[in-house]
């Protein structure tokens, strides 16, 4: 049992991790960070690559104002429909959203002012093919707003979740797209080695998600890549692992996750 299929994750993920987005702290900060580190101006034409449900495009559409706009994409139909929904909802007009891997752009050169990646990269199949994209999408002087997942992953009700999902299927791979950058150096050198750049900062945030309950933190990895592992297990086993991870969380009173995040802002040469 091996694979991670995105479009297929996410497309199940879309309704828990829509709803989840705004009432996870961390989320929001992830959204904030993002947004404030590409230093939006009016009129500027910004990119969010990896939108989802459009946390960080609406955010950033509201302060693209005159004549900015903000595209996103999404590999994820169910994703971009939500987006749509929530841009509609919210009454923000100078935002679209498309359907689009991140592997496959087809924007013209420097056709925009600011780049947004939040929680994605480590999706794309060739990363340092991807960021190069990034650095042709944007205009001299540019920003590049990266965000990754670091060490600290729902911590701890993601750990025991892959242990017992192992223990109940042996077979089943459990590695994880999100570890390939969890090493905030190694994804600075990424950057580094893709374009031209100005100037490079790097940033690391662990965000404490308070639970109401125990079976919170089971919806927190419904509605995140974990689904993927969720999906190739049968339904007895999503059940046994469901009802043992509610157990032991209540147990242990646990009532917390902490999730790691990495940022890399740069600025394109001039």
């Amino acid at each position: 049992m091996t694979g991670f299929d995105v479009q297929r994750t996410y497309d199940l993920a879309s309704k828990t991790y829509n709803e989840l987005r705004d009432l996870s702290s961390s989320l929001v900060t992830v959204t904030d960070t993002i947004t404030r580190n590409l230093d939006i101006s009016s009129g500027d034409r910004i990119l969010d690559v990896g939108c989802g449900t459009g946390s960080v495009s609406l955010s950033a559409a509201r302060l693209a104002t005159g004549a900015g706009s903000v595209v996103g994409v999404d590999i994820s139909q169910s994703m971009v429909e939500f987006a749509r929904i929530n841009a509609r909802n919210a009454g923000v007009d100078n935002i679209e959203f498309i359907v689009c891997d991140m592997d496959e752009f087809n924007f013209p050169a420097e056709s925009f002012d600011s780049l947004a990646c939040a929680l994605a990269l480590f999706f794309s199949r060739d990363m340092p093919e991807v960021i190069s994209s990034f650095w042709r999408l944007l205009r001299p002087g540019g920003r590049l707003a990266l965000a990754t997942l670091g060490r600290n992953i729902l911590h701890p009700v993601s750990g025991a979740f892959l242990d017992l999902a192992q223990l109940y299927t042996p077979d089943l791979d459990v590695s994880a797209p999100w570890n390939k950058v969890e090493d905030l150096s190694h994804l600075r050198r990424l950057v580094e080695e893709a374009g031209t750049y100005e100037r490079i900062s790097l940033d690391h945030q662990d965000a404490v998600m308070n639970l109401e309950s125990a079976k919170d933190g089971w919806e927190y990895l419904m509605g995140s890549g974990f689904r993927n592992y969720i999906m190739q297990l049968d339904k007895d086993t999503v059940e046994r692992i469901r009802r043992d991870i509610n157990e032991w969380m209540e147990r242990n009173a646990i009532r917390h996750l902490t999730l790691g995040v990495n940022y890399v802002t740069a600025v394109k040469s001039t």
